[in-house]
């Protein structure tokens, strides 16, 4: 039996990883979010910006909070890559705001997407 993404992700081989990933198809399990944000990290930390926020900009189900916070932040650092500078502010402001008193373990994508805030009111025109 061939490894699985994860396995390879362990690895450190996020080409193999990709292409794993890429082998699941999408209606395999329509509500699982587990494969969508590392292989979404994986296409934007190779520059293909487009195809990560495919995956990061799809509906996610209420129910899912955690996952679709994850999701807005990772939306939002591709976003700010791609000087896309009001959809960046949208989705850190999202996460800000949903987290705002998450437990000590989630405060630093908080700090984050705040930080990130300040830097991109800062740029502004």
């Amino acid at each position: 039996m061939p490894p699985a993404p994860a396995t390879t992700l362990a690895r450190h081989d996020t080409l193999d990883a990709l292409r794993r990933f890429e082998a699941l198809p999408d209606s395999l399990c329509p509500l699982c979010f587990w494969a969508r944000l590392p292989k979404a990290q994986i296409f934007a930390a190779r520059g293909r910006e487009r195809e990560a926020l495919a995956l990061l900009e799809t509906f996610i189900p209420p129910v899912f909070l955690v996952e679709e916070v994850l999701f807005k932040l990772e939306a939002a650092r591709v976003h700010e890559r791609m000087g896309q500078r009001d959809q960046a502010i949208a989705k850190y402001r999202f996460v800000a705001a949903a987290w705002r008193d998450a437990d000590p373990e989630l405060q630093p994508f908080v700090d984050e997407a705040r930080a990130a805030l300040r830097r991109l009111s800062a740029e502004r025109p």
